[in-house]
């Protein structure tokens, strides 16, 4: 009989990756529910009301695809895997005003107000990795909503530098404690 010892270290990697394709499965059937509900809602003109909730519903689920998507990526990291970079074409305004409207709920329940800016110089559309793009900006704000003064306004900008573009977010408060900093940049 041979006996199998695993550490914490060694079994948490695992139990993340079998949670978040676990996880995964369920988010892909609240997606597909979401889309079945915004045809219908296009269709019904009694519906309309309920659009912007159903287009939330929709875009809620695609971030926590997202999130744990990124999981799986860290797992697969750990476990000496590279993740793979999709850059794609893709509209300015149409994509970051989709992940605004989202965090705007999430604003609006932590008291605060949302904001975007998108440099007129900016072109129509980028080439990024959008998921990347997605992590990066929903770390930022979720930070932002965590550190900053309630009753305030958190702020992201999209602007042009040259042939680069930056993202930028930005509110009142304190910021975060320079003891939680480095493990902030990590999350």
């Amino acid at each position: 009989t041979e006996i199998y010892t695993l550490s914490l270290h060694d079994a948490l990697p695992i139990f993340a990756a079998q949670l978040t394709h676990e996880l995964r499965g369920a988010l892909d059937n609240i997606q597909y529910l979401a889309q079945l509900l915004r045809t219908a809602v296009r269709k019904d003109k009694n519906l309309k009301h309920v659009e912007p909730l159903v287009d939330a519903a929709w875009s809620v689920s695609s971030g926590a695809i997202a999130i744990v998507n990124n999981v799986l990526d860290i797992a697969e990291i750990e476990a000496g895997k590279t993740h793979t970079i999709v850059n794609e074409a893709f509209r300015v305004a149409a994509y970051f005003d989709k992940i605004i409207e989202v965090h705007k709920i999430m604003a609006r329940r932590e008291q605060f107000a949302l904001e975007m800016e998108i440099d007129p110089l900016m072109p129509q559309v980028i080439i990024s990795d959008p998921l990347t793009v997605n992590q990066v900006l929903t770390n930022l704000l979720t930070n932002a909503f965590k550190y900053g003064a309630r009753q305030s306004t958190v702020k992201v900008a999209i602007k042009r530098s040259g042939f680069q573009w930056l993202l930028s977010v930005s509110n009142d408060g304190p910021g975060i404690p320079p003891e939680r900093r480095s493990e902030e940049r990590r999350a």
